[in-house]
């Protein structure tokens, strides 16, 4: 609770004069409010005396300082709302703008590891989470609080005794809801956690519609989701049901203190020393602090529900982001455009761990992993046990073997690599998929972090370097282009936003892409769907060339640039980018080799290390695995 709190407070204190508006408003309303009763009780005694000038006109000055307290009230809770109209929409503008800050700031491999959908869920009940919570806090807690404080006193000062009873019940039965709600929390955020789950796997199937009508799907994901939301239902009813056994001890609390107030007004009513109008007095205070009670009781519940919702995406926050600059980061300046990767050693993180212990004899040995105990048959040629998570960090094994533990995070890409590409080179990296080419690339990005070794930009380390700096003297065109639902001029300029109309329609021209766009009916303000929806796989890698063109940074790197054009196409884009490669250090990933033979250099790379580095025609002479990669896709793998 500290730490949602803790994420809240920053946004709050912005705006104290807001806040403050809003408490003095529900102090005056409470203070108000308290007086209503005592004045219906002198309009009830003034009316039982009988009928009389003097009694009628005491009761008309009743009625005028009933009038000004309704006034009083009235007045203090219009500087209540519009205090609080002002405090929560600005302070949800502030957290929503906190929210999106930080998932922009996360790696890449953090949104890798996650669902959109659920992303998205998370920021969201965090803004409304703090909007229930403020609601609760301020409307429920703060003003029951005042009510109670100002009940207990008045029944202390009319009836000790009724007062003491009044405490020690109020006591009870705030101190057990609390309790029960801090308990019960652990099954709100099961029922959060339930909720995230279900809008992950919506997103993932309505953002794969493709895929699944091209494969008759639609029954099978229906069954899944079915699967989720039932889980989903289960949690939600355990929750809703323990708040069911909550309200029930809560209304036999409230129906035995109503009783308590019946028998003490007889008792007192047969002692002469209470009357018709103090029993309203009473009940009044009552009633009125029992639908505040009834409602606490809930309210607390909610409260926890609310901070079980915000949970998710404060452990968002509270997660170090790895990729981030150093405290004496600096621009990159780049000239030349220099590029080298010295010893360069990396490996991709995973979430299984391998346990390997080998011993000399056959035997059944324990093995203690942290929480987990398992019995494991030790063979003399090694045992090997996959875990999940962190739970493989402890290891014993009770008899003397060697043990080993190893983790299958080592996913090992690349060890002592390196590579050095000159400025305005033009630079093809090749091999087998999964060999490491794209890595390179992320690395180059610094979309991760290489575990040892650097990479340095004419000499510069982009690890000391702003990656904004660093990011912005390189330029992306990826084998499949992420646009976003704006107009085509808008994804053009994503790079530049500032560009102007000509700067953008010569970067299109340039790209081929004003072919098809000039015969959109909206043209340059047509949007273009959800990632791109509604453009061809052509017209989007056209549109993220044109980006390219337009961002005009020293250092380019092209992924597949012309993997979704056709024939004709892809030699207009190869005469256009062969204009934009020129003076620009270059490196080209490519698996149609046919569309790399005028590199520079062409670097083959194979598990992780440079197995061959030439030219085109260099490398067909040394008959290696360049060679074996032209003749499969010149006809020898049709042989």
């Amino acid at each position: 609770m500290i730490k949602i709190l803790k994420h809240f407070w920053p946004e709050v204190k912005n705006h104290k004069k807001a806040l403050g508006l809003m408490v003095l408003g529900m102090f005056l309303a409470v203070f108000f409010e308290s007086l209503i009763p005592f004045f219906v009780r002198n309009f009830i005694n003034l009316l039982s005396k009988g009928v009389s000038d003097a009694a009628y006109s005491d009761i008309l000055g009743v009625l005028k300082m009933l009038a000004i307290s309704y006034a009083g009230i009235w007045i203090s809770w219009r500087i209540n709302e519009f205090a609080t109209t002002r405090f929560e929409s600005s302070v949800m503008r502030e957290l929503d703008a906190k929210s999106f800050e930080c998932l922009e700031r996360q790696c890449l491999r953090f949104f890798e590891e996650r669902f959109t959908g659920s992303l998205v869920r998370k920021a969201g009940r965090f803004i409304s989470a703090f909007e229930s919570i403020t609601d609760i806090v301020y409307f429920q807690f703060l003003r029951h609080f005042l009510n109670i404080a100002v009940v207990f006193t008045i029944f202390f000062m009319e009836k000790p005794l009724f007062g003491a009873f009044f405490s020690v019940w109020a006591a009870i039965f705030l101190i057990g809801n609390f309790y029960f709600s801090m308990w019960k929390m652990k099954y709100d955020a099961l029922v959060a956690k339930a909720d995230s789950a279900t809008g992950a796997f919506l997103s993932d199937s309505l953002g794969n519609q493709l895929t699944v009508k091209a494969f008759a799907q639609e029954k099978n994901e229906m069954q899944k989701f079915r699967r989720i939301l039932d889980d989903r239902l289960k949690k939600l009813r355990k929750s809703w049901t323990l708040s069911n056994y909550s309200n029930l001890v809560q209304a036999v609390f409230m129906l035995g203190f109503e009783l308590l107030l019946f028998y003490f007004s007889a008792k007192w009513w047969r002692e002469g020393t209470f009357t018709v109008g103090d029993f309203v007095f009473f009940q009044i205070y009552l009633l009125g602090l029992f639908e505040g009670l009834w409602q606490f009781g809930r309210q607390i519940q909610m409260l926890f529900e609310n901070m079980a919702r915000a949970s998710e995406m404060v452990e968002i926050f509270e997660n170090p982001v790895p990729i981030q600059d150093a405290p004496d980061a600096k621009k990159l300046v780049v000239a030349k455009g220099e590029i080298e990767f010295q010893n360069l050693s990396f490996s991709y993180q995973n979430d299984d761990f391998s346990v390997i212990a080998r011993s000399k004899s056959a035997s059944d040995e324990a093995i203690s992993l942290r929480t987990l105990s398992l019995r494991a048959r030790m063979e003399p040629c090694g045992m090997r046990l996959i875990l999940s998570g962190d739970e493989a960090i402890s290891l014993r094994v009770q008899q003397e073997h060697a043990v080993t533990l190893s983790s299958a995070n080592d996913i090992r890409i690349f060890r002592h690599f390196s590579l050095k590409i000159f400025g305005g080179q033009k630079v093809a990296l090749v091999g087998p998929s999964g060999a490491g080419k794209s890595t390179i690339v992320k690395l180059l990005f610094r979309f991760f972090d290489a575990d040892s070794g650097r990479i340095c930009i004419d000499g510069q380390n982009i690890a000391k370097a702003t990656q904004e700096s660093l990011r912005r003297n390189i330029a992306l065109v990826p084998q499949n282009p992420e646009l976003f639902h704006r107009t085509i001029s808008e994804n053009i300029t994503f790079g530049k936003p500032h560009a102007s109309r000509e700067e953008i329609r010569d970067a299109a021209k340039k790209a081929h892409a004003d072919e098809f766009i000039e015969k959109l009916p909206r043209k340059y303000e047509t949007l273009v769907g959800e990632r791109g929806v509604k453009l061809s796989g052509g017209e989007k890698q056209r549109i993220a060339i044109a980006r390219a063109f337009l961002e005009n940074a020293p250092i380019l790197v092209l992924d597949e640039a012309t993997s979704s054009l056709d024939s004709l196409t892809e030699r207009k884009i190869q005469s256009a980018l062969e204009h934009l490669m020129k003076g620009r250090t270059t490196i080209v990933i490519a698996h149609r080799l046919s569309t790399i033979r005028k590199m520079d250099r062409i670097v083959v790379i194979q598990d992780g290390a440079i197995a061959e580095d030439g030219s085109h025609s260099e490398l067909l002479e040394k008959n290696g695995l360049y060679s074996t990669l032209w003749k499969h896709q010149t006809g020898g793998f049709l042989e």
